[in-house]
């Protein structure tokens, strides 16, 4: 995947009219996780890889592309539509101002008081009689909930929290810590003097794209670096390790976190609730795509999300973000799937110790220390790294 191709070939406009569409799975009940994987295994069916795509291990084929792009996207298309349908998009919810109680103590009582109310409007408005008195007293006990929530909010948070932690919910217990920090961040309404969503956007789009390419490289090398490829790849033997299996998918999936997005229409939920039948379609495109040599172009691309390096410094500047890339979820999976079958056979130089199992900065500062001399990092350098 190379940059130009994430970010030049989007236009400021496609980006902003790109629409996410988002699941509430947070909220998702077990009833509704059930029938989104139903309504999945019944749009799969209809979806399968060509017998001569699948059964193709030419690794220089080019005819079978576009039926791996067509297999891959709708893969995609019916996992998103599956979920929309079997449980859709979050509702609009009240900010750090929710009130804690309301889900146990207000809304029993004012589901009772609508339905009431709703009667006593049918029947024409009464103002005596036993509708009447009934209507009376569910609105008078709606009323008292919610004076009783809010005079109680503080107990009830610390109780809300409470129970998260007993009940291992540590999803509900990072919502009710954030509802309590507030920690909304302000978002800048204009950039470098320019406040248009499509004028911000081609900013970070120029700024990225200047950044990412302007590493320089001599294309002859890069040449022979690609036949020395191919030349080893014609001498393979190993064609037995080109197969995916659904066991692979399905320990691939296993270790995905929830709630995490690829800032499109893909969300790592959408496989963590998967079937059988999923992950056998998935292990069928990554055996494809593998032994093709060749990935979907949607299977490449990213979104890139600039966010602010400093709070205490302008969100006006366009100097004061970094740019973070969403990558695809299934892009995560065939890594991980890679990582746990290859993990014995790939190595790092010894002077990495970022993103590496078991190794941390400060062993960094002090190896460096002592086994190389000419790389002098002192404790706390790297606070200044990451700025």
């Amino acid at each position: 995947m190379t940059v130009n191709r994430l970010i030049a070939n989007v236009t400021p406009n496609e980006q902003v009219n790109n629409v996410h569409t988002r699941i509430a799975w947070h909220s998702a009940s077990s009833i509704q996780i059930a029938r989104y994987k139903t309504t999945l295994n019944e749009m799969l069916a209809d979806v399968n890889l060509p017998s001569c795509t699948a059964d193709c291990i030419d690794v220089f084929c080019t005819a079978h592309q576009q039926s791996i792009s067509k297999f891959h996207d709708d893969i995609i298309e019916c996992c998103t539509s599956s979920a929309l349908s079997s449980i859709g998009r979050p509702t609009a919810v009240q900010g750090s101002g929710a009130r804690p109680g309301w889900s146990r103590y207000v809304k029993p009582v004012r589901v009772e008081a609508l339905k009431w109310h709703r009667a006593w409007k049918e029947r024409g408005r009464p103002d005596h009689g036993p509708l009447y008195d009934m209507r009376k007293m569910t609105r008078a006990r709606y009323h008292n909930a919610v004076r009783f929530i809010k005079k109680q909010e503080q107990i009830l948070r610390d109780t809300s929290l409470a129970y998260s932690m007993s009940d291992l919910d540590y999803n509900q217990f990072w919502r009710e810590v954030k509802r309590i920090k507030d920690s909304r961040k302000p978002v800048a309404s204009t950039v470098d003097d320019f406040n248009t969503r499509a004028e911000i956007c081609k900013i970070f789009t120029d700024k990225y794209s200047a950044l990412y390419n302007s590493v320089t490289f001599d294309s002859s090398d890069m040449i022979r670096y690609l036949d020395n490829i191919n030349l080893d790849l014609l001498h393979d033997s190993t064609a037995s390790y080109l197969y995916i299996s659904t066991a692979d998918v399905k320990k691939a999936v296993s270790g995905l976190k929830t709630g995490k997005s690829d800032g499109q229409n893909q969300q790592s939920d959408h496989l963590i609730n998967g079937t059988p039948l999923l992950f056998r379609k998935l292990a069928q495109l990554f055996t494809a795509m593998i032994n093709h040599g060749f990935a979907p172009d949607s299977f490449l691309s990213g979104t890139l999300s600039p966010i602010v390096k400093n709070g205490r410094k302008s969100i006006n500047s366009s100097s004061n973000y970094r740019g973070i890339t969403l990558s695809s979820i299934l892009g995560k999976i065939l890594d991980r799937i890679i990582m746990n079958r290859f993990s014995g056979s790939l190595y790092s130089n010894d002077f990495q110790f970022g993103f590496k199992g078991r190794e941390n900065w400060l062993k960094m500062d002090f190896e460096s220390l002592f086994d190389a001399p000419k790389m002098i990092l002192m404790p706390g350098l790297h606070k200044e790294y990451h700025r």
